[in-house]
Protein backbone atom coordinates (compact mmCIF):
# COMPACT_ATOMS: atom_id res chain seq x y z
CA UNK A 1 0.00 0.00 0.00
CA UNK A 2 2.80 2.40 0.89
CA UNK A 3 4.40 1.64 -2.45
CA UNK A 4 1.17 2.52 -4.28
CA UNK A 5 0.88 5.81 -2.41
CA UNK A 6 4.52 6.60 -3.12
CA UNK A 7 4.04 5.90 -6.83
CA UNK A 8 0.96 8.13 -6.94
CA UNK A 9 2.83 10.95 -5.22
CA UNK A 10 5.76 10.55 -7.61
CA UNK A 11 3.39 10.57 -10.59
CA UNK A 12 1.77 13.78 -9.36
CA UNK A 13 5.17 15.39 -8.83
CA UNK A 14 6.22 14.33 -12.33
CA UNK A 15 3.07 15.70 -13.94
CA UNK A 16 3.38 18.95 -12.01
CA UNK A 17 6.95 19.25 -13.26
CA UNK A 18 5.88 18.51 -16.84
CA UNK A 19 2.80 20.78 -16.79
CA UNK A 20 3.57 23.52 -14.25
CA UNK A 21 1.19 26.12 -15.69
CA UNK A 22 -1.12 24.33 -18.10
CA UNK A 23 -3.44 21.38 -18.59
CA UNK A 24 -2.14 17.84 -18.81
CA UNK A 25 -1.17 16.94 -22.38
CA UNK A 26 -0.77 20.54 -23.57
CA UNK A 27 2.58 21.69 -24.93
CA UNK A 28 4.23 24.85 -23.61
CA UNK A 29 3.91 28.09 -25.61
CA UNK A 30 6.32 30.63 -24.14
CA UNK A 31 5.89 32.80 -27.24
CA UNK A 32 2.25 33.60 -26.40
CA UNK A 33 1.11 36.04 -23.70
CA UNK A 34 -1.65 35.13 -21.29
CA UNK A 35 -2.51 34.59 -17.63
CA UNK A 36 -0.43 31.98 -15.86
CA UNK A 37 -2.31 28.79 -15.19
CA UNK A 38 -2.02 26.23 -12.43
CA UNK A 39 -0.32 22.83 -12.68
CA UNK A 40 -2.41 20.12 -14.38
CA UNK A 41 -5.62 22.21 -14.72
CA UNK A 42 -4.26 25.30 -16.46
CA UNK A 43 -6.64 28.27 -16.32
CA UNK A 44 -9.62 26.28 -15.07
CA UNK A 45 -10.10 28.41 -11.95
CA UNK A 46 -9.87 31.63 -13.94
CA UNK A 47 -12.33 30.49 -16.60
CA UNK A 48 -14.76 28.60 -14.36
CA UNK A 49 -16.24 31.69 -12.63
CA UNK A 50 -16.42 33.40 -16.04
CA UNK A 51 -17.72 30.46 -18.04
CA UNK A 52 -21.03 32.26 -18.60
CA UNK A 53 -19.44 35.63 -19.32
CA UNK A 54 -16.68 34.80 -21.77
CA UNK A 55 -16.95 38.00 -23.80
CA UNK A 56 -16.19 40.21 -20.76
CA UNK A 57 -13.31 37.84 -19.95
CA UNK A 58 -11.94 38.16 -23.49
CA UNK A 59 -12.31 41.94 -23.26
CA UNK A 60 -10.32 41.88 -20.02
CA UNK A 61 -7.61 39.73 -21.61
CA UNK A 62 -7.55 42.09 -24.58
CA UNK A 63 -6.98 45.12 -22.37
CA UNK A 64 -4.10 43.34 -20.63
CA UNK A 65 -2.44 41.39 -23.44
CA UNK A 66 -3.80 42.82 -26.70
CA UNK A 67 -5.62 40.89 -29.47
CA UNK A 68 -3.43 37.78 -29.01
CA UNK A 69 -3.37 35.72 -25.82
CA UNK A 70 -3.71 32.12 -24.69
CA UNK A 71 -5.28 30.03 -21.95
CA UNK A 72 -5.63 26.30 -21.37
CA UNK A 73 -8.70 24.47 -20.10
CA UNK A 74 -9.42 20.77 -19.47
CA UNK A 75 -11.39 19.35 -22.38
CA UNK A 76 -10.41 22.18 -24.67
CA UNK A 77 -6.64 22.02 -24.28
CA UNK A 78 -4.94 25.16 -25.54
CA UNK A 79 -7.03 28.07 -26.76
CA UNK A 80 -5.43 30.96 -28.64
CA UNK A 81 -7.52 34.13 -28.67
CA UNK A 82 -7.18 35.84 -32.07
CA UNK A 83 -9.27 39.01 -32.02
CA UNK A 84 -8.02 40.44 -35.31
CA UNK A 85 -9.92 40.40 -38.63
CA UNK A 86 -6.74 39.46 -40.54
CA UNK A 87 -6.29 36.30 -38.49
CA UNK A 88 -9.98 35.49 -38.59
CA UNK A 89 -9.99 35.85 -42.39
CA UNK A 90 -7.15 33.31 -42.60
CA UNK A 91 -9.01 30.84 -40.39
CA UNK A 92 -12.26 31.29 -42.33
CA UNK A 93 -10.53 30.83 -45.69
CA UNK A 94 -9.09 27.56 -44.43
CA UNK A 95 -12.22 26.42 -42.63
CA UNK A 96 -13.20 22.78 -43.23
CA UNK A 97 -9.79 22.12 -44.82
CA UNK A 98 -7.53 23.08 -41.89
CA UNK A 99 -10.04 23.92 -39.16
CA UNK A 100 -13.26 22.37 -37.88
CA UNK A 101 -15.67 23.14 -35.08
CA UNK A 102 -13.83 20.61 -32.95
CA UNK A 103 -14.96 17.86 -30.59
CA UNK A 104 -16.13 20.21 -27.81
CA UNK A 105 -18.61 22.11 -29.98
CA UNK A 106 -19.72 19.08 -31.99
CA UNK A 107 -20.54 17.08 -28.84
CA UNK A 108 -22.72 19.95 -27.62
CA UNK A 109 -24.41 20.73 -30.94
CA UNK A 110 -25.24 17.06 -31.48
CA UNK A 111 -27.59 17.52 -28.53
CA UNK A 112 -29.05 20.77 -29.91
CA UNK A 113 -29.87 21.46 -32.72
CA UNK A 114 -29.09 17.75 -33.29
CA UNK A 115 -27.30 15.16 -35.41
CA UNK A 116 -26.99 15.55 -39.21
CA UNK A 117 -27.09 19.36 -39.03
CA UNK A 118 -24.47 21.74 -40.46
CA UNK A 119 -23.44 22.88 -36.97
CA UNK A 120 -22.94 19.37 -35.57
CA UNK A 121 -21.17 17.60 -38.42
CA UNK A 122 -17.81 17.78 -40.15
CA UNK A 123 -16.20 16.62 -43.38
CA UNK A 124 -18.42 14.73 -45.81
CA UNK A 125 -21.34 14.77 -43.38
CA UNK A 126 -21.14 18.57 -43.12
CA UNK A 127 -21.01 18.96 -46.91
CA UNK A 128 -24.07 16.73 -47.34
CA UNK A 129 -26.00 18.60 -44.66
CA UNK A 130 -25.04 22.00 -46.03
CA UNK A 131 -25.94 20.92 -49.56
CA UNK A 132 -29.38 19.85 -48.40
CA UNK A 133 -30.34 23.34 -47.23
CA UNK A 134 -28.39 25.50 -49.70
CA UNK A 135 -31.11 25.56 -52.41
CA UNK A 136 -33.55 26.95 -49.85
CA UNK A 137 -31.66 30.25 -49.89
CA UNK A 138 -31.42 30.68 -53.66
CA UNK A 139 -32.93 33.91 -54.99
CA UNK A 140 -35.81 32.09 -56.70
CA UNK A 141 -36.68 30.23 -53.51
CA UNK A 142 -36.26 33.45 -51.58
CA UNK A 143 -38.93 35.12 -53.67
CA UNK A 144 -41.22 32.09 -53.76
CA UNK A 145 -41.08 31.21 -50.07
CA UNK A 146 -40.57 34.46 -48.25
CA UNK A 147 -42.53 37.15 -50.07
CA UNK A 148 -45.93 35.54 -49.53
CA UNK A 149 -45.15 35.01 -45.84
CA UNK A 150 -44.09 38.65 -45.38
CA UNK A 151 -47.21 39.91 -47.18
CA UNK A 152 -49.35 38.07 -44.65
CA UNK A 153 -47.43 38.55 -41.41
CA UNK A 154 -46.52 42.25 -41.61
CA UNK A 155 -50.19 43.39 -41.92
CA UNK A 156 -51.05 41.09 -39.00
CA UNK A 157 -48.34 42.75 -36.95
CA UNK A 158 -49.64 46.21 -37.86
CA UNK A 159 -53.16 45.21 -36.80
CA UNK A 160 -51.85 43.91 -33.47
CA UNK A 161 -49.81 47.06 -32.81
CA UNK A 162 -52.86 49.25 -33.50
CA UNK A 163 -54.64 47.49 -30.64
CA UNK A 164 -51.56 47.82 -28.43
CA UNK A 165 -51.45 51.56 -29.13
CA UNK A 166 -55.21 51.98 -28.68
CA UNK A 167 -55.01 50.38 -25.24
CA UNK A 168 -51.82 52.27 -24.29
CA UNK A 169 -50.18 48.96 -23.35
CA UNK A 170 -46.57 48.39 -22.45
CA UNK A 171 -45.13 45.88 -24.90
CA UNK A 172 -42.06 43.64 -24.70
CA UNK A 173 -40.46 44.40 -28.06
CA UNK A 174 -38.01 41.53 -27.67
CA UNK A 175 -40.89 39.07 -27.29
CA UNK A 176 -42.81 40.57 -30.22
CA UNK A 177 -39.68 40.41 -32.38
CA UNK A 178 -39.43 36.71 -31.60
CA UNK A 179 -43.07 36.16 -32.53
CA UNK A 180 -42.62 38.03 -35.81
CA UNK A 181 -39.46 36.12 -36.70
CA UNK A 182 -40.86 32.72 -35.78
CA UNK A 183 -44.13 33.37 -37.60
CA UNK A 184 -42.16 34.22 -40.74
CA UNK A 185 -40.08 31.07 -40.41
CA UNK A 186 -43.00 28.70 -39.80
CA UNK A 187 -45.10 30.19 -42.58
CA UNK A 188 -42.15 30.05 -44.96
CA UNK A 189 -40.82 26.66 -43.89
CA UNK A 190 -44.04 24.78 -43.29
CA UNK A 191 -46.73 26.85 -44.96
CA UNK A 192 -48.65 26.90 -41.67
CA UNK A 193 -49.78 29.61 -39.27
CA UNK A 194 -48.73 28.94 -35.69
CA UNK A 195 -51.12 31.63 -34.34
CA UNK A 196 -48.37 32.98 -32.08
CA UNK A 197 -48.85 36.33 -33.87
CA UNK A 198 -52.45 37.44 -34.44
CA UNK A 199 -54.36 40.66 -34.73
CA UNK A 200 -55.72 40.38 -31.18
CA UNK A 201 -53.98 41.23 -27.91
CA UNK A 202 -54.60 37.80 -26.40
CA UNK A 203 -51.76 36.28 -28.43
CA UNK A 204 -49.23 38.33 -26.44
CA UNK A 205 -50.24 36.54 -23.25
CA UNK A 206 -50.00 33.07 -24.73
CA UNK A 207 -46.85 30.99 -24.29
CA UNK A 208 -45.31 29.49 -27.39
CA UNK A 209 -43.53 26.15 -27.28
CA UNK A 210 -41.00 27.12 -29.96
CA UNK A 211 -39.98 30.40 -28.35
CA UNK A 212 -39.73 28.95 -24.84
CA UNK A 213 -37.91 25.73 -25.67
CA UNK A 214 -35.41 27.27 -28.10
CA UNK A 215 -34.50 29.98 -25.58
CA UNK A 216 -33.97 27.42 -22.80
CA UNK A 217 -31.94 25.11 -25.04
CA UNK A 218 -29.91 28.05 -26.30
CA UNK A 219 -28.99 29.09 -22.75
CA UNK A 220 -28.21 25.56 -21.56
CA UNK A 221 -26.05 24.81 -24.58
CA UNK A 222 -24.10 28.06 -24.10
CA UNK A 223 -23.46 27.11 -20.49
CA UNK A 224 -21.89 23.85 -21.60
CA UNK A 225 -19.25 25.36 -23.86
CA UNK A 226 -16.71 26.37 -21.23
CA UNK A 227 -17.77 23.88 -18.57
CA UNK A 228 -15.64 20.78 -19.22
CA UNK A 229 -17.67 18.84 -16.67
CA UNK A 230 -21.16 19.76 -17.84
CA UNK A 231 -22.27 16.14 -18.23
CA UNK A 232 -21.69 15.71 -14.48
CA UNK A 233 -22.75 19.11 -13.15
CA UNK A 234 -26.03 19.06 -15.10
CA UNK A 235 -27.01 15.79 -13.45
CA UNK A 236 -26.32 17.29 -10.04
CA UNK A 237 -28.15 20.60 -10.48
CA UNK A 238 -31.13 19.36 -12.51
CA UNK A 239 -30.15 21.07 -15.77
CA UNK A 240 -30.09 17.73 -17.63
CA UNK A 241 -33.75 17.12 -16.78
CA UNK A 242 -34.56 20.65 -17.93
CA UNK A 243 -32.68 20.10 -21.20
CA UNK A 244 -34.29 16.71 -21.86
CA UNK A 245 -37.76 18.11 -21.21
CA UNK A 246 -37.27 21.07 -23.54
CA UNK A 247 -35.69 19.11 -26.39
CA UNK A 248 -38.50 16.57 -26.20
CA UNK A 249 -41.13 19.33 -26.38
CA UNK A 250 -39.35 20.97 -29.31
CA UNK A 251 -38.97 17.73 -31.25
CA UNK A 252 -42.64 16.90 -30.69
CA UNK A 253 -43.74 20.33 -31.89
CA UNK A 254 -41.55 20.24 -35.01
CA UNK A 255 -42.60 16.68 -35.87
CA UNK A 256 -46.25 17.70 -35.48
CA UNK A 257 -45.76 20.56 -37.95
CA UNK A 258 -44.01 18.25 -40.41
CA UNK A 259 -46.88 15.77 -40.09
CA UNK A 260 -49.44 18.54 -40.57
CA UNK A 261 -47.53 19.72 -43.63
CA UNK A 262 -47.49 16.21 -45.10
CA UNK A 263 -51.21 15.70 -44.43
CA UNK A 264 -52.02 19.01 -46.12
CA UNK A 265 -50.01 18.08 -49.19
CA UNK A 266 -51.66 14.66 -49.46
CA UNK A 267 -55.12 16.19 -49.26
CA UNK A 268 -54.36 19.11 -51.58
CA UNK A 269 -57.18 19.45 -54.07
CA UNK A 270 -54.91 20.55 -56.91
CA UNK A 271 -51.67 18.54 -56.90
CA UNK A 272 -50.45 20.49 -59.95
CA UNK A 273 -50.49 23.77 -58.01
CA UNK A 274 -47.06 25.08 -57.18
CA UNK A 275 -46.04 24.73 -53.52
CA UNK A 276 -43.75 27.39 -52.09
CA UNK A 277 -42.64 26.30 -48.63
CA UNK A 278 -39.13 25.27 -47.62
CA UNK A 279 -40.02 21.78 -46.45
CA UNK A 280 -41.63 20.86 -49.77
CA UNK A 281 -38.50 22.09 -51.55
CA UNK A 282 -36.31 20.13 -49.16
CA UNK A 283 -38.23 16.90 -49.67
CA UNK A 284 -38.60 17.34 -53.44
CA UNK A 285 -34.98 18.35 -53.94
CA UNK A 286 -33.53 15.48 -51.92
CA UNK A 287 -34.56 11.86 -51.61
CA UNK A 288 -33.84 11.98 -47.87
CA UNK A 289 -36.35 9.87 -45.97
CA UNK A 290 -34.73 9.95 -42.54
CA UNK A 291 -37.29 11.64 -40.25
CA UNK A 292 -34.58 12.58 -37.75
CA UNK A 293 -32.67 14.35 -40.53
CA UNK A 294 -35.75 16.35 -41.55
CA UNK A 295 -36.62 17.19 -37.96
CA UNK A 296 -33.13 18.33 -37.00
CA UNK A 297 -32.61 20.33 -40.19
CA UNK A 298 -35.85 22.17 -39.50
CA UNK A 299 -34.83 22.75 -35.86
CA UNK A 300 -31.56 24.24 -37.14
CA UNK A 301 -33.35 26.53 -39.58
CA UNK A 302 -35.85 27.51 -36.90
CA UNK A 303 -33.07 28.29 -34.42
CA UNK A 304 -30.77 30.14 -36.82
CA UNK A 305 -33.35 31.87 -38.99
CA UNK A 306 -35.58 33.04 -36.16
CA UNK A 307 -32.67 34.12 -33.97
CA UNK A 308 -31.01 36.30 -36.62
CA UNK A 309 -34.23 38.12 -37.45
CA UNK A 310 -35.41 38.51 -33.85
CA UNK A 311 -32.11 39.84 -32.57
CA UNK A 312 -31.61 42.30 -35.42
CA UNK A 313 -35.11 43.69 -34.77
CA UNK A 314 -34.63 43.85 -30.99
CA UNK A 315 -31.21 45.50 -31.02
CA UNK A 316 -32.21 47.92 -33.78
CA UNK A 317 -35.00 49.46 -31.70
CA UNK A 318 -32.71 49.54 -28.67
CA UNK A 319 -30.18 51.60 -30.63
CA UNK A 320 -32.84 53.70 -32.39
CA UNK A 321 -34.43 54.58 -29.05
CA UNK A 322 -31.05 55.98 -28.02
CA UNK A 323 -30.51 57.68 -31.40
CA UNK A 324 -34.00 58.90 -32.46
CA UNK A 325 -32.58 61.01 -35.28
CA UNK A 326 -31.89 57.80 -37.22
CA UNK A 327 -35.41 56.52 -36.60
CA UNK A 328 -36.67 59.80 -38.05
CA UNK A 329 -34.44 59.43 -41.10
CA UNK A 330 -35.71 55.89 -41.65
CA UNK A 331 -39.32 57.08 -41.44
CA UNK A 332 -38.65 59.91 -43.89
CA UNK A 333 -37.09 57.48 -46.36
CA UNK A 334 -39.96 54.99 -45.99
CA UNK A 335 -42.52 57.75 -46.61
CA UNK A 336 -40.74 59.14 -49.67
CA UNK A 337 -40.45 55.69 -51.24
CA UNK A 338 -44.05 54.86 -50.33
CA UNK A 339 -45.29 58.07 -51.96
CA UNK A 340 -43.30 57.10 -55.06
CA UNK A 341 -45.20 53.80 -55.14
CA UNK A 342 -42.30 51.68 -53.92
CA UNK A 343 -42.44 48.83 -51.44
CA UNK A 344 -39.45 46.71 -50.39
CA UNK A 345 -38.55 43.90 -52.77
CA UNK A 346 -35.42 41.89 -53.22
CA UNK A 347 -34.58 43.79 -56.40
CA UNK A 348 -35.08 47.32 -55.05
CA UNK A 349 -33.68 46.84 -51.56
CA UNK A 350 -30.73 49.17 -52.20
CA UNK A 351 -33.21 52.05 -52.53
CA UNK A 352 -33.66 51.83 -48.76
CA UNK A 353 -30.27 53.37 -48.02
CA UNK A 354 -31.00 54.56 -44.47
CA UNK A 355 -32.75 51.32 -43.53
CA UNK A 356 -29.83 49.22 -44.75
CA UNK A 357 -27.30 51.47 -43.04
CA UNK A 358 -29.15 51.09 -39.73
CA UNK A 359 -29.49 47.34 -40.21
CA UNK A 360 -25.80 46.75 -40.92
CA UNK A 361 -24.72 49.07 -38.11
CA UNK A 362 -26.99 47.16 -35.72
CA UNK A 363 -25.55 43.78 -36.64
CA UNK A 364 -22.02 45.20 -36.59
CA UNK A 365 -22.42 46.18 -32.94
CA UNK A 366 -24.60 43.18 -32.08
CA UNK A 367 -23.47 40.29 -34.34
CA UNK A 368 -25.45 37.06 -34.38
CA UNK A 369 -22.63 34.91 -32.97
CA UNK A 370 -20.78 37.11 -30.48
CA UNK A 371 -18.18 34.42 -29.72
CA UNK A 372 -16.88 31.50 -31.77
CA UNK A 373 -14.04 29.00 -32.09
CA UNK A 374 -12.32 26.63 -34.50
CA UNK A 375 -10.13 23.58 -33.96
CA UNK A 376 -6.93 23.08 -35.96
CA UNK A 377 -6.79 19.65 -37.62
CA UNK A 378 -3.36 20.37 -39.14
CA UNK A 379 -0.44 22.55 -38.13
CA UNK A 380 -0.97 26.09 -39.37
CA UNK A 381 0.53 29.59 -39.15
CA UNK A 382 -1.50 32.78 -38.82
CA UNK A 383 0.00 35.62 -40.88
CA UNK A 384 1.95 38.49 -39.36
CA UNK A 385 0.25 41.90 -39.09
CA UNK A 386 3.16 44.29 -39.61
CA UNK A 387 1.33 47.60 -39.04
CA UNK A 388 0.40 46.41 -35.53
CA UNK A 389 3.78 44.77 -34.95
CA UNK A 390 2.09 41.38 -34.52
CA UNK A 391 4.21 38.38 -35.58
CA UNK A 392 3.22 35.16 -37.29
CA UNK A 393 1.41 32.83 -34.89
CA UNK A 394 2.03 29.09 -35.16
CA UNK A 395 -1.11 27.05 -34.44
CA UNK A 396 -0.42 23.42 -33.65
CA UNK A 397 -2.75 20.61 -34.61
CA UNK A 398 -5.24 20.06 -31.78
CA UNK A 399 -5.31 23.75 -30.76
CA UNK A 400 -8.47 25.85 -30.60
CA UNK A 401 -8.54 29.42 -31.87
CA UNK A 402 -11.14 31.58 -30.16
CA UNK A 403 -12.49 34.98 -31.15
CA UNK A 404 -15.37 37.41 -30.68
CA UNK A 405 -17.02 39.05 -33.69
CA UNK A 406 -18.33 41.66 -31.30
CA UNK A 407 -14.90 42.56 -29.91
CA UNK A 408 -13.33 42.66 -33.39
CA UNK A 409 -15.96 44.99 -34.85
CA UNK A 410 -15.84 47.33 -31.83
CA UNK A 411 -12.06 47.65 -32.03
CA UNK A 412 -10.96 51.26 -32.80
CA UNK A 413 -8.06 49.92 -34.90
CA UNK A 414 -10.63 48.15 -37.10
CA UNK A 415 -13.57 50.60 -37.33
CA UNK A 416 -12.07 53.87 -36.14
CA UNK A 417 -12.23 55.82 -32.90
CA UNK A 418 -16.04 55.63 -32.82
CA UNK A 419 -16.07 51.85 -33.36
CA UNK A 420 -18.09 51.24 -30.19
CA UNK A 421 -20.67 53.88 -31.13
CA UNK A 422 -23.87 53.45 -33.15
CA UNK A 423 -23.19 55.38 -36.36
CA UNK A 424 -25.08 54.16 -39.45
CA UNK A 425 -23.51 57.03 -41.37
CA UNK A 426 -20.35 54.98 -41.75
CA UNK A 427 -22.30 52.87 -44.29
CA UNK A 428 -23.43 55.84 -46.41
CA UNK A 429 -21.23 57.47 -49.04
CA UNK A 430 -20.87 61.28 -49.35
CA UNK A 431 -23.24 61.18 -52.34
CA UNK A 432 -25.90 59.30 -50.34
CA UNK A 433 -25.40 55.75 -51.59
CA UNK A 434 -25.36 52.67 -49.37
CA UNK A 435 -21.91 51.19 -48.75
CA UNK A 436 -22.25 47.53 -47.92
CA UNK A 437 -19.67 46.64 -45.25
CA UNK A 438 -17.23 44.02 -46.45
CA UNK A 439 -14.77 41.43 -45.27
CA UNK A 440 -12.40 41.16 -43.57
CA UNK A 441 -13.52 43.86 -41.10
CA UNK A 442 -17.25 43.10 -41.25
CA UNK A 443 -17.59 39.52 -40.01
CA UNK A 444 -21.22 39.28 -38.88
CA UNK A 445 -22.21 36.74 -41.54
CA UNK A 446 -18.95 34.81 -41.50
CA UNK A 447 -16.80 33.99 -44.51
CA UNK A 448 -15.42 31.06 -46.45
CA UNK A 449 -17.22 27.72 -46.77
CA UNK A 450 -19.43 28.42 -43.75
CA UNK A 451 -20.62 31.84 -44.92
CA UNK A 452 -24.17 32.36 -43.64
CA UNK A 453 -26.57 31.30 -46.42
CA UNK A 454 -29.25 33.66 -45.07
CA UNK A 455 -27.06 36.77 -45.37
CA UNK A 456 -29.34 38.24 -48.05
CA UNK A 457 -32.58 37.13 -46.43
CA UNK A 458 -32.26 38.80 -43.03
CA UNK A 459 -31.80 42.38 -44.34
CA UNK A 460 -34.77 41.88 -46.68
CA UNK A 461 -36.98 40.72 -43.80
CA UNK A 462 -35.72 43.56 -41.63
CA UNK A 463 -36.51 46.28 -44.18
CA UNK A 464 -39.88 44.70 -45.05
CA UNK A 465 -40.84 44.87 -41.37
CA UNK A 466 -39.47 48.29 -40.44
CA UNK A 467 -40.56 50.33 -43.47
CA UNK A 468 -44.34 49.79 -43.00
CA UNK A 469 -44.13 49.91 -39.19
CA UNK A 470 -42.56 53.37 -39.28
CA UNK A 471 -45.33 54.61 -41.57
CA UNK A 472 -47.89 53.63 -38.96
CA UNK A 473 -46.31 53.96 -35.52
CA UNK A 474 -43.91 55.77 -33.28
CA UNK A 475 -41.97 53.79 -30.67
CA UNK A 476 -40.68 54.87 -27.28
CA UNK A 477 -38.58 52.89 -24.83
CA UNK A 478 -40.01 52.91 -21.30
CA UNK A 479 -36.58 53.04 -19.68
CA UNK A 480 -33.14 53.84 -20.99
CA UNK A 481 -31.09 51.31 -19.07
CA UNK A 482 -28.03 49.90 -20.78
CA UNK A 483 -28.65 46.41 -22.10
CA UNK A 484 -26.41 43.53 -23.00
CA UNK A 485 -26.63 40.04 -24.42
CA UNK A 486 -27.65 37.11 -22.28
CA UNK A 487 -25.43 34.07 -21.93
CA UNK A 488 -26.62 32.27 -25.04
CA UNK A 489 -25.06 30.85 -28.18
CA UNK A 490 -26.44 33.77 -30.11
CA UNK A 491 -27.05 37.47 -29.57
CA UNK A 492 -30.20 37.22 -27.44
CA UNK A 493 -31.10 40.34 -25.43
CA UNK A 494 -30.82 39.49 -21.75
CA UNK A 495 -34.03 41.15 -20.46
CA UNK A 496 -37.47 42.15 -21.71
CA UNK A 497 -37.37 45.41 -23.67
CA UNK A 498 -40.53 47.27 -22.69
CA UNK A 499 -41.80 49.97 -25.05
CA UNK A 500 -44.91 51.99 -25.81
CA UNK A 501 -46.39 52.27 -29.29
CA UNK A 502 -48.29 55.26 -30.66
CA UNK A 503 -50.32 55.21 -33.87
CA UNK A 504 -49.60 57.94 -36.43
CA UNK A 505 -52.26 59.44 -38.69
CA UNK A 506 -51.27 60.75 -42.12
CA UNK A 507 -50.97 64.37 -41.05
CA UNK A 508 -48.94 63.48 -38.00
CA UNK A 509 -46.75 61.23 -40.12
CA UNK A 510 -45.91 64.16 -42.37
CA UNK A 511 -45.19 66.35 -39.35
CA UNK A 512 -42.84 63.82 -37.72
CA UNK A 513 -40.40 64.10 -40.60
Amino acid sequence: MQLVVALIVLAIILFVALYPNRCVGVSARKDLPGPRGLPLVGNLFQIWPNRRRMIPLMEELGRKYGPLSTVTLPGWGRMIIINRPEWLAHVKQNDVKSYTRGPVAVSIFEQFPGHFTPVSSEGAAWRASRKSIQPIFAVKSFQDHLTSAMNEIVPTCISLLRDVAKNNMALDWNDLSGRIALSIFCKTAFGVNTHMLRGDLACLEEKDVFIETVLELNEISAGRLFNPYWALTERLDGTKRQFDSNISKLWTAVEALIAEHSDDKRSHVNPEEKQTDFLTSLIQGHSEENPVFLRNIMVTLLFGGRDNTQNSLSWALYELSRHPEWLGRMRKEALELDQAGSTPTFSNLNSYVIHLAVFYETVRLWPGLPKNARYAIVDDVLPAIPHLDLPEVPVSKGTYVLWSDRIIMRDPTVYGEDAAEFNPGRHISPDGKFIKPALPNFVTFGAGPRYCPAATIVPYEWVCIWAPLLLNFDFEGINEETRDVGDTLTNQMDKPFMIRVRSLDKQELLETI
